[in-house]
């Protein structure tokens, strides 16, 4: 029997056992449990990381918590395209293993799927915390509608990939994650929408996320550039940007991604998220 919902993680042999546990618990506490859970395992995993594994596989009904491991795939769109091709869902929920799920997550997002059988892709803003998820941060707010979102795209990711949640046939029709690293899901998405798929995003906030205070940091130097400018050439590639449009993205990122760390932390917090 084909089953309607799978979570799909990422599970990295540097996770920590803390989070992951929190993430987990935070899935068995839903109104309406997934159908599968399925991680892909990159890396040897560490003896604390599988016991929380095994801690939930008991917990949960038997065969909902899945473990396959990466083997070749590398990085996080490799992993993530092993995961879309072995899940049994029809509809593929999007979790990392350090953030938390509101307990309503998975049925609202079923619900609107089954109210909306023509959208394929769907995420809702994310409440950012800390570290210890003790001090909040902002909400990474996502535009409601298809056509704000088509708007918004031409900008940044519509979507908030930590509660997205997509038909596993379109990512397969459309080849899953680009293999970029950085921004991979702001490229994947776009996708959709050049493929003219109906997208939305549902008004409440159904995940917390731990982003810490140096989240703009990690996302500065040539290193995180490089991916970055990859995913806009990509997205140029596929006519998302207009040859104007792309190129302003390069110089603007080039210029962002090199400035102080104060001032990145500042943009962040009074452009990126609502307060």
């Amino acid at each position: 029997m084909r089953i309607e919902s799978t979570v799909l993680m990422s599970l990295f042999w540097k996770e920590n056992p803390v989070y992951l546990d929190q993430a987990l618990e935070s899935l068995y506490h839903q109104t309406q449990l997934p159908d599968e859970i399925l991680l892909v395992c990159e890396g040897d995993i560490p003896p604390p990381l599988m016991a929380i594994v095994n801690k939930w596989k008991q917990k949960f009904a038997p065969d909902v918590i899945r473990t396959i491991p990466a083997d070749d795939a590398k990085g996080l769109p490799a992993c993530l395209n092993k995961g879309i091709y072995a899940a049994r869902g029809k509809y593929i929920f999007r979790f990392d293993t350090d953030d938390i799920c509101t307990p309503d997550r998975m049925e609202k997002q079923l619900a609107y799927f089954h109210q909306h059988p023509d959208v394929v892709l769907l995420s809702a803003p994310a409440e950012e915390y800390d570290m210890e998820m003790k001090e909040r941060l902002g909400v990474r707010d996502v535009p409601v509608s298809h056509k704000a979102i088509l708007k918004r795209a031409k900008w940044r990711s519509p979507f908030s990939h930590t509660v997205a949640a997509y038909s596993r046939e379109v990512a397969i029709e459309l080849g899953g994650y680009p293999l970029v690293t950085a921004a991979e899901d702001y490229a994947f998405f776009a996708l959709f929408l050049v493929k003219g798929y109906k997208t939305d995003n549902i008004p409440d906030i159904l995940a917390k996320a731990r982003a810490g205070k140096d989240f703009a940091r990690r996302r500065k130097g040539m290193k995180f550039l490089k991916g970055e400018l990859a995913s806009l050439a990509y997205m140029h590639k596929i006519g998302l940007y207009s040859k104007p449009l792309y190129y302003f993205h390069v110089v603007s990122k080039s210029v962002i991604r090199n400035l102080p760390s104060g001032v990145l932390v500042s943009i962040y917090k009074n452009f990126l998220r609502k307060q």
